[in-house]
């Protein structure tokens, strides 16, 4: 059972986020036959396979002690914020988006 921020998630060991990006980012492979660039947010132990799976990623300050491991934290690629919950989400948007 994954850890989220908040709550621990019961899921089937075939489904997550990571699993529905990549999904996602192969529609729009095969359909718009572009190479989409992608960025990610989380802010609990869960999101760290999203975050691994995308191009650019926010790390934002949660309540979980735990905090987020990454494969790879390099700041080029991955932001963490000072900021938590909504205010975290808008830093670190802001960070990549201007």
């Amino acid at each position: 059972m994954p850890a989220g921020a908040r709550f621990w998630h019961v899921l089937d060991a075939r489904c997550g986020k990571d699993v529905a990006v990549n999904w996602l980012i192969e529609q729009y492979r095969e359909q718009e036959e572009i190479e989409p660039t992608t960025l990610g947010l989380g802010d609990g132990p869960n999101d760290a396979p999203l975050l691994d799976s995308v191009d650019f990623a926010v790390v934002i300050k949660g309540i979980n002690r735990q905090g987020i491991t990454l494969r790879d934290d390099n700041p080029a690629r991955v932001y963490h914020t000072r900021q938590p919950g909504p205010a975290g989400w808008q830093e670190g948007l802001d960070h990549f988006l201007s």
